[in-house]
């Protein structure tokens, strides 16, 4: 459940805005950003309640299944923090940790 001030659109746009940015400013090498630093660019913008599992992990996925990014594990934990890893987004079997530009784009 996301704040009512935002359509999932918007939250959307604003995840890939954060993405791109931090891409572009401070992640340059590998073409990946962390999960937890586009988390917490997106709580500085938007407030907390944005950046919550509830809220924006059900958007990151929507992105991914949408191929606007692609959701990447992470193979060595030793490598990152706890809270790190806690900001990150679980699933079944891994932990996404990284987002990553989709090379192939969807035409509508």
């Amino acid at each position: 459940m996301q704040p009512a001030s935002l359509t999932d659109a918007e939250l959307n746009e604003e995840i890939l805005k954060a993405f791109e940015y931090l891409l572009r400013e401070k992640y340059t090498q590998g073409n990946m950003v962390p999960i937890h630093a586009v988390r917490r660019r997106v709580a500085e913008r938007l407030g907390e309640e944005t950046a919550s599992h509830a809220v924006f992990d059900p958007a990151v996925q929507q992105l991914g299944k949408q191929r606007k990014l692609r959701l990447v594990s992470m193979s060595d934990r030793r490598d990152a923090t706890d809270d790190e890893i806690n900001a990150s987004i679980p699933s079944a079997n891994e932990t996404f940790f990284y987002m990553k530009a989709a090379h192939e784009h969807v035409h509508a």
